[in-house]
């Protein structure tokens, strides 16, 4: 499953760290309720996406997208399916 991690945990960086990493590093304050992650996106949803918009990506081209929706993050958008359309369709031709 990938998972858009990005910050959340202010006093916590995510720089370098896999998500994996992240979780483990936060788990105490995860199990708490004081560092939280209010959404998950699968490679899934980009593949299903693709189709919806008529746009064929080989895997390593969804991954692509999927390292772009994690690293390019806005929190003050998110992650939506407006934003996975146009990451798709703006970076298809570059990938």
């Amino acid at each position: 499953m990938a998972m858009a991690i990005k910050g959340g945990c202010m006093n916590t960086t995510t720089e370098g760290l896999s998500h994996w990493d992240y979780i483990l590093n936060n788990k105490e304050e995860i199990i708490s309720g004081d560092c939280f992650v209010t959404s998950f996106w699968h490679k899934d949803d980009i593949r299903q996406q693709c189709d919806v918009l008529g746009i064929k990506l080989s895997e390593d081209q969804i991954e692509y997208v999927k390292d772009i929706l994690i690293n390019k993050h806005d929190a003050s958008i998110g992650t939506n399916w407006d934003v996975i359309d146009t990451t798709i369709s703006y970076h298809a031709e570059e990938v």
